[in-house]
C-alpha cells in the first residue's frame, strides 16, 4: 500500500525546514564554546604561572611552612580546614568522610605501647583532625571491647580509658593533657604536671564522650593559641577494672625507637617510652595573604604540597548569578530550550579544596614538573537537581630553586561560557519559533485554502455524474491561477460530454422511432406477400419466413434500446404498492418462466411466512425476468435453475443460480455495464445477437430501489449465483417480522 502524501503534509514538511535555524545556532554556539574554553584554559594557566612565580621569589617561605616532606609522614599531623560548623555533641553527622576509611582525612592510630600482643579486634582507633576559625577540632572513633571509666575520687587519669594530648606551646615547652570521664557526656581536659603533683583542670580543653556500637566516640576542641608548632594525640585502653593497668596506647604520632627497635614486630610487647610529637601542618595564613593580593574574580587558587595536602586557598568558585524571573516567552519555550541547551547548577561548590588533600587529575603531573589542565565535576554536584557543574583547573609546578615542592591550582567554573552558549541557542530557537509560527500559519492557511479549492473541484467532478447516469454541468472557479484553469477545463469537458450523452440518448430514441415505421411496413408487406403467394415453392417461402424472423429480432432490439434510454424516466413514474413478493415469484414462475422455457427445470425455495414488499410488481418482474433469462441462456443442459427468497431483518434477498460456464473475475465488475455481453452472437441457445443491456437494466432498477446486486462465479467454477438485496419497508400501523 503506497503512502498517500497530501498537499498539507508536503507544505508541513517544507515548514519543518525552518528548524534548521536552531540547529545552525547550536553548531555556532558549540564553536563559540570551544573557542571560549580554549581562551579560559590559557587565562587560567597564565594566572597559575603568575602565582607560582610570586611564591618562588620567597624561598624562605617554603622552609618556614615545612613544604619539604619528611622521611616519615607520621612526623606530620595535618590539620585541614573544616568548611562546615561543628557542634560538640558526640555525633558524627557534621564530620566529613567519617564513614570513608579510605579518605585522606581519616587517620589510623599507631601503637605507642602494648602490655601484650596487640589485638585489633580488641582495640583500634580512627580519627579526624582539622581547623575551623580559632579552634582545633578532633574526633576519635574507638573500637573497644570493654569501656572502663574513671572512679569517683580517683585523681590518676591514666587508670581508665583516656585520651592524651601532647602539645609544644609557642614558647617551646611540652605539656601533657588527659581526658578521662567518670561517665558519658561533657568533660574537660586536665593538665598533667611533671612529677607527682595533682592534675589541673583545663576549661579551654572541652570534649564530649559518647558510647557507640562497639566502643565510644570522643569529640574535642581546643584553642589554637594553646598550640605552638607541634601536637600529638593518643588514646589509652584499660580493660581490667581491678588492676586498672594500661593495656594499649594508640596515637597519631609515632613511638621514638632506637635503631635496634626499628624492625620490631607490632605483635610483640612494646615498652612505653617518650613519643615524638608531630609537626603541625595547617593552612598557611602567610601564603593566603599573598594569594589575596593576586585574587582573581570568580576563581579559587589553591596551593598544595608534595603530599597533595592543601596548604593555602583563596577565593571561591562563584558560578553565574541565578537567572532573572522567567518571562512568558521563557515559560512557554522552556521545554524546547531544554532539548538543546546544557543545564548547569548555580550553586557555589566547595570542591576538593575543602578536603585534606587535593587529588585531581594533573596534580601528580604538576608535581612531576609538567603543567596540566583538567576538568572535573565536584563530588555531590549534579545529584541534587541533576544539573551539571563543571570546574576547570590549571595546575603548574611550584618550585623552590630547582626542586618541585608543590603545585599551584587555579580553578574556575565553566558556567559563564555555558550561560553564553545557552543564550545564543535560546535566541536562535526563539527566532526559529517566531519564523516557524508565522510561516507555518501562513502555509497552513494557504494549504487549507488550496486544499479546499481542490476538494471543491473534486466534489464538482464527482457530482457531475448523477445516480441515474446523467451528466450535469458545474460552475467553474473564478480564480486566474492553474487551479482555476483546471476547473474551467473540467467544466468545458463535462459540458461537451453532457451534450454528447444527450445527443446519443436522443439519437437512440429517434433511431428506434425512425426504424420502427419502415420495419412495420416491411413486415406487413412480407406478410401480405406470403398470403398472396401461398403456392410459392418451399425454398422461396422459407426466405420470406427468415426475413420475418429477422424483422422480429430487430423489433426486439429496438425495444431494448427504448427501455434502456427511457428507463430512468419510466422509473420515476412507477406507482409503488405493497404486494406479497413470495406469492408473486411463484405466480411468475408458473405462468411465465416455465411456459417460456419448457425444457428447463426450476426449483423455488420459498421462505416461511409472507414477504410483503413495497414496489412496482412489473419492475420487480422485469428484474427477475432478465436474471432468469440470463441463467437459462448459460445453464448446462440437464441442470436446474434455482430461485431462493430470503427475508432478513430489514431487507429481502433473492438468489438466482445456475450450473454452467463461469464468469471471469475481471468480467464480474463489467457485466452490469451497458453494451457488455458474454453471449455468442451466432448462438441459437442464447437467442442470437444481444446488445448487453439486460443486466444493465437490472442494476439500474435495483439501485433505484436502493438495493445491491452481486455475482459470485469463477472461470473454473460450474456454479454462478446472482444475489439481489432490496430494503424492506414497514406497512403503516404494522410491525415487521423478524
Amino acid at each position: 500500500m503506497r503512502l498517500r502524501v497530501t498537499l498539507r503534509l508536503k507544505l508541513a514538511l517544507v515548514t519543518l525546514l525552518l528548524f534548521f535555524i536552531p540547529i545552525i545556532g547550536v553548531q555556532i554556539s558549540e564553536q563559540i564554546k570551544r573557542d571560549l574554553l580554549r581562551s579560559q584554559e590559557e587565562t587560567l594557566l597564565f594566572s597559575a604561572r603568575a602565582v607560582a612565580t610570586v611564591l618562588a621569589s620567597q624561598p624562605k617561605l617554603f622552609i618556614r611552612e615545612r613544604f619539604h616532606p619528611p622521611e616519615d609522614s607520621s612526623e606530620v599531623l595535618y590539620l585541614p580546614p573544616l568548611t562546615s560548623p561543628l557542634r560538640l555533641n558526640g555525633q558524627l553527622d557534621d564530620w566529613p568522610d567519617v564513614n570513608d576509611e579510605a579518605s585522606p582525612s581519616m587517620g589510623k592510630g599507631q601503637i605507642l605501647f602494648s602490655s601484650e600482643a596487640w589485638d585489633p579486634k580488641s582495640f583500634s582507633l580512627r580519627h579526624i583532625t582539622g581547623v575551623r576559625g580559632d579552634y582545633i577540632y578532633a574526633v576519635f572513633i574507638v573500637d573497644d571491647d570493654k569501656v572502663v571509666y574513671r572512679r569517683d575520687g580517683d585523681n590518676q587519669l591514666d587508670r581508665s580509658d583516656h585520651v592524651e594530648l601532647r602539645i609544644e606551646d609557642k614558647k617551646g615547652r611540652q605539656r601533657l593533657y588527659r581526658i578521662s570521664p567518670r561517665h558519658p557526656g561533657w568533660v574537660n581536659g586536665y593538665l598533667i604536671p611533671r612529677g607527682r603533683r595533682r592534675a589541673i583542670r583545663e576549661p579551654r580543653l572541652q570534649a564530649v564522650w559518647e558510647l557507640c556500637e562497639g566502643g565510644y566516640v570522643v569529640e574535642l576542641r581546643l584553642p589554637r593559641e594553646m598550640v605552638g608548632t607541634r601536637l600529638a594525640f593518643a588514646v589509652g585502653d584499660v580493660d581490667d577494672e581491678k588492676k586498672r593497668t594500661v593495656k594499649y596506647v594508640l596515637g597519631t604520632n609515632r613511638q621514638r625507637k632506637s635503631n635496634k627497635d626499628k624492625k620490631s614486630n607490632t605483635a610483640k610487647k612494646i615498652k612505653r617510652t617518650d613519643a615524638e610529637i608531630s609537626w603541625i601542618i595547617s593552612p598557611s595564613e602567610t601564603i593566603e595573604s599573598i594569594l589575596k593580593t593576586l585574587d582573581r574574580p570568580n576563581s579559587r587558587v589553591s596551593i598544595v604540597d608534595a603530599n597533595q595536602r592543601v596548604r593555602a586557598t583563596c577565593g571561591e568558585l562563584v558560578s553565574t548569578p541565578p537567572p532573572e524571573a522567567p518571562s512568558l516567552r521563557r515559560q512557554l519555550l522552556a521545554p524546547i530550550y531544554k532539548l538543546f541547551t546544557t543545564s548547569f547548577s548555580n550553586a557555589n561548590p566547595e570542591g576538593p579544596a575543602a578536603l585534606s588533600t587535593l587529588d585531581l587529575d594533573g596534580v601528580r603531573q604538576a608535581l612531576a614538573g609538567e603543567p596540566a589542565l583538567t576538568r572535573y565535576i565536584p563530588v555531590g554536584e549534579g545529584e541534587k537537581d541533576k544539573k551539571r557543574l563543571e570546574v576547570m583547573a590549571a595546575i603548574v609546578p611550584l618550585k623552590n630553586a630547582d626542586t618541585t615542592v608543590g603545585a599551584v591550582v587555579v580553578e574556575q567554573t565553566t558556567n559563564s561560557i555555558l550561560a553564553l552558549q545557552n543564550k545564543v541557542i535560546e535566541e536562535s530557537i526563539t527566532l526559529a519559533v517566531l519564523l516557524f509560527g508565522g510561516a507555518g500559519l501562513a502555509l497552513i492557511f494557504f494549504a487549507f485554502r488550496l486544499s479546499s479549492r481542490i476538494r471543491r473541484v473534486g466534489r464538482d467532478a464527482a457530482g457531475a455524474l448523477t445516480s441515474s447516469g446523467k451528466i450535469r454541468s458545474i460552475v467553474p472557479l473564478r480564480s486566474r491561477d492553474e487551479l482555476g484553469d483546471l476547473s474551467r477545463t473540467l467544466a468545458d469537458m463535462l459540458e461537451q460530454l453532457r451534450s454528447q450523452s444527450n445527443f446519443r440518448e436522443r439519437m437512440a430514441d429517434n433511431l428506434e422511432h425512425e426504424m420502427r415505421t419502415p420495419l412495420a411496413g416491411i413486415s406487413a408487406s412480407l406478410q401480405n406477400l406470403a398470403e398472396e403467394l401461398r403456392t410459392l415453392p418451399e425454398t422461396k417461402s422459407r426466405y420470406i419466413t427468415m426475413a420475418l424472423t429477422d424483422i422480429k429480432r430487430l423489433e426486439a432490439l429496438l425495444a431494448q434500446i427504448r427501455d434502456a434510454t427511457s428507463l430512468q424516466e419510466m422509473l420515476s413514474l412507477d406507482q409503488r404498492e405493497f404486494f406479497e413478493l413470495d406469492t408473486a415469484i411463484e405466480m411468475w414462475l408458473e405462468h411465465s418462466w416455465k411456459p417460456a422455457f419448457s425444457g428447463v427445470d426450476f426449483i423455488y425455495y420459498r421462505p416461511e411466512g409472507e414477504v410483503p414488499f413495497n414496489g412496482d410488481p412489473q419492475r420487480i418482474h422485469q428484474v427477475l425476468d432478465k436474471l432468469v433469462e440470463n441463467a437459462v441462456s448459460f445453464h448446462r443442459r440437464g441442470s436446474s435453475i434455482e430461485l431462493e427468497l430470503q427475508r432478513g431483518v430489514s431487507s429481502v434477498i433473492i438468489i438466482i443460480s445456475n450450473q454452467g460456464p463461469g464468469i471471469l473475475r475481471e468480467m464480474q465488475g463489467q457485466i452490469f455495464n451497458s453494451m457488455v455481453s458474454k453471449r455468442d452472437s451466432g448462438s441459437k441457445k442464447t437467442g442470437g445477437a444481444h446488445l448487453g443491456l439486460g443486466l444493465y437494466i437490472v442494476r439500474t432498477i435495483v439501485e433505484y430501489y436502493s438495493g445491491t446486486i452481486t455475482v459470485d462465479s469463477s472461470e473454473t467454477s460450474s456454479h454462478t449465483r446472482f444475489r439481489v438485496e432490496l430494503p424492506l419497508q414497514e406497512k403503516k400501523g404494522e410491525l415487521k417480522n423478524g
